[in-house]
């Protein structure tokens, strides 16, 4: 049965989040956000009720005659209260085309005597209209019977929002989601000695990212590359932090394609050249290739072969070396990593009669009999075991892995920092798997966390008897070699597991299932390079629809 939430419960949830914030950083808070934490807790609990529900929306202006609470007996006295706390702006200069959409087009045309005419116009029109002819006494015919209200210390908020969440896109709704009981999270501390944020340039450097993040929604911005140059230009470096990184990487990533697609070829190139990422890097090669300029675009291909660790990055010099010597007129030169041939992999056609179920699930039917237990996993299985056999690493108490109460995991679970973060404990974990240690290891993390918050298991899937048949058929040094692939490069390799696997009496077979017209994936290529580099039994099956004979 659903959960009820508790009455005041937007008030106790904000309490939270400016507390866990000013634990946690109180030395790097402004002034004025401190103001905000000592202010807001000085305050009568209808005054923060009062706050809280005009802060947290998405508008900034409010009409007094609008706002009617059960939990707020006088909201003449809690407004006072928070004006005196310089919480709140009472009737605040504000611009006309703020101010006329908090009335209705009914309650406008009346307030101007405008009913005849405003018959014919659309509300903006009508807007329009007051605007021109009622230029002098606008205000003073809205104020009349009415209060404006507006929140202070918004920017405040959004600064509080990101040192909880280290991001600009998640709110106060988190914490409903657990109240709910939607989500149950795991456990682990908070303090200064963990937090995410070490200096204010970094909060500075987040909050500057989820401005650009904002503007490069508009499509005006989207348009206009000087100022999408512009912007790129002025990110602030995000030094040594990871994860500032990863977003500002993601930030000239966007701006680097979308120059691209407005064919301005030189500035794209000069913003990929602000970061070092191999995706950066393959993105200017491919525009050097595009605009001609096939030796630069070949030396900066060879520099990527010898310095890239990525995947991708080497798959990607493999193919364009290839190319860009074609291009050149000279013998190929092989360098990066070959993608895998198709031929190469164990492959078995199987005929089934179509039916409402997915073609993986009728495969899996057809699979399963009396001496091979066959399970639908895909990507699940293997992940599920990966997060239950290092659940205590993946939530210890790294700095700036956790920075508030509701995360799923450590914030840098899908980058290689992970690993490199925690690499003694991993590999003190990873020997375990030389004896028969791991194995209570696992089974005891499935009993104590059942139904918790991780990325890596998947809780509707991974029962007993799959969790048993795993432990007893996988042989642990498979296991050793697919942890690691997850580990060494998560993001990448997270997904593109086979979709089946069934145990029989002496081992186990994953199995990857194509239907009619579908092919390989290039995720999955690469684990089947895995596969076939560490004799780890995998095959690929076609399935091909039984033609009705009638």
């Amino acid at each position: 049965m659903p959960r009820e939430l508790a009455t005041g419960y937007h008030v106790t949830n904000f309490q939270r989040l400016l507390d866990s914030v000013y634990c946690q950083f109180s030395d790097l808070l402004l002034p004025e956000e401190l103001a905000l934490y000592h202010s807001f807790h000085n305050l009568s609990y209808p005054a923060q009720s009062l706050y809280v529900r005009l802060l947290c929306r998405t508008r900034d202006l409010f009409r007094m005659t609008q706002l009617n609470y059960p939990d707020i007996p006088s909201l003449e006295q809690s407004i006072e209260e928070l004006q005196q706390a310089r919480l709140i702006n009472v009737n605040p200069s504000t611009a006309l085309e703020c101010l006329l959409p908090l009335f209705t087009k009914t309650e406008l045309s009346k307030a101007f005597n405008l009913e005849r005419a405003s018959r014919q116009l659309t509300a903006p029109a009508l807007r329009q209209l007051i605007t021109e002819q009622f230029s002098e006494n606008i205000f003073e015919t809205l104020l009349a019977n009415e209060t404006i209200l507006q929140p202070c210390f918004n920017l405040e908020f959004e600064t509080y929002k990101v040192c909880f969440f280290g991001n600009s896109y998640q709110d106060l709704s988190e914490f409903v989601i657990t109240e709910l009981g939607h989500v149950t999270y795991e456990s682990y501390p908070l303090t200064q000695a963990t937090r995410y944020f070490s200096s204010r340039q970094q909060i500075d450097a987040q909050l500057s990212y989820a401005d650009a993040h904002r503007l490069l929604a508009s499509q005006e911005c989207m348009s206009d590359k000087e100022q999408l140059v512009a912007i790129a230009n002025q990110l602030p470096n995000p030094g040594d932090h990871q994860g500032l990184k990863r977003r500002y990487q993601r930030i000239i990533t966007s701006i680097g394609r979308q120059l691209e697609r407005l064919q301005a070829w030189a500035d794209a190139l000069l913003v990929y050249q602000l970061s070092d990422y191999h995706s950066s890097l393959e993105r200017q090669v491919r525009v050097l290739k595009k605009t001609g300029a096939l030796e630069q675009a070949w030396d900066l291909c060879r520099k990527m072969a010898a310095s890239c660790e990525h995947p991708e990055a080497l798959e990607f010099t493999y193919t364009m070396g290839y190319q860009l010597t074609r291009l050149l007129k000279r013998p190929a030169q092989v360098m990066g990593n070959a993608p895998l041939s198709v031929k190469s992999i164990e492959q078995s056609t199987l005929t089934l009669a179509p039916g409402t179920q997915s073609v993986e699930y009728l495969a899996a039917s057809a699979l399963n009999t009396p001496k091979q237990a066959c399970f639908y996993v895909e990507n699940h299985l293997f992940t599920s075991l990966l997060g239950l056999l290092f659940w205590d690493i993946i939530f210890s108490p790294i700095r700036g892995a956790f920075i508030n109460p509701f995360q799923r995991a450590p914030l840098d679970i899908h980058s290689s920092d992970f690993y490199q973060q925690r690499q003694l404990a991993i590999e003190s974990r990873l020997e375990t798997l030389k004896s028969e240690d791991w194995k209570p290891i696992i089974n005891r993390h499935f009993a104590e966390k059942a139904g918790i918050a991780n990325p890596y298991v998947h809780w509707g899937l991974i029962t007993k008897p799959l969790l048993t048949l795993s432990c007893e058929k996988i042989p642990a040094n498979h296991l050793t070699i697919i942890f690691r692939q997850i580990l060494s490069f998560p993001k990448l390799f997270r997904s593109g597991l086979p979709d089946l696997i069934y145990f029989h009496e002496t081992g186990y077979q994953l199995v990857e299932v194509k239907g009619p017209g579908d092919r390989l994936q290039s995720n999955q290529a690469r684990w089947f390079k895995v596969f076939q580099d560490n004799s780890i039994p995998a095959s690929l099956l076609w399935v091909e629809w039984q033609q009705d004979t009638e």
